[in-house]
């Protein structure tokens, strides 16, 4: 192997290695917690228990958590709340998760999220009352070949 694929080698563990101790572990302040759906469901009660554990996966792979950390999270918890949990002023990086969240959610609701309203006090439950009244969400059922569901 050639001193520069070594580099490149190298260089993508590193990185890989800095992702997953920046990136992966669920903030001090959310490990506690107890399970939060209730708390969805009553905030949202017309939401299916499947529409809010989607959002919230969505939410948690944008942010690289584990899928079982999900409903750690609370309707009520701050986008940037959780972004600055994950990097105090003394640690530094950003995996650009409030950027792929975005993506990530535009792309199942089929809208726009107006990045403006990614301020310091937007909350997991305001983006979530957001994307349902004005997107629809992306249908992940089997179909058949002539429209009709599988399931």
């Amino acid at each position: 192997m050639s001193t520069w694929m070594w580099i490149v080698l190298i260089s993508y563990l590193l990185a890989a290695g800095a992702h997953a101790v920046l990136c992966d572990d669920l903030p001090k302040a959310y490990r506690g917690r107890g399970c939060m759906g209730r708390a969805w469901k009553r905030r949202f009660p017309d939401a299916s228990g499947a529409e809010i554990r989607r959002f919230l996966t969505i939410f948690i792979e944008a942010f690289g958590f584990r899928e079982q950390q999900r409903l750690k999270f609370a309707p009520d918890d701050k986008l940037m709340g959780v972004y600055r949990a994950m990097y105090p002023w003394w640690r530094v990086g950003d995996c650009i998760e409030t950027e792929v969240l975005l993506m990530n959610l535009e792309d199942e609701y089929k809208t726009e999220y107006p990045e403006q309203l990614v301020s310091g006090n937007v909350t997991l439950g305001g983006i979530f009352e957001y994307m349902r009244a004005n997107g629809r969400p992306a249908d992940h059922g089997l179909h058949t070949t002539d429209g009709g569901s599988l399931i």
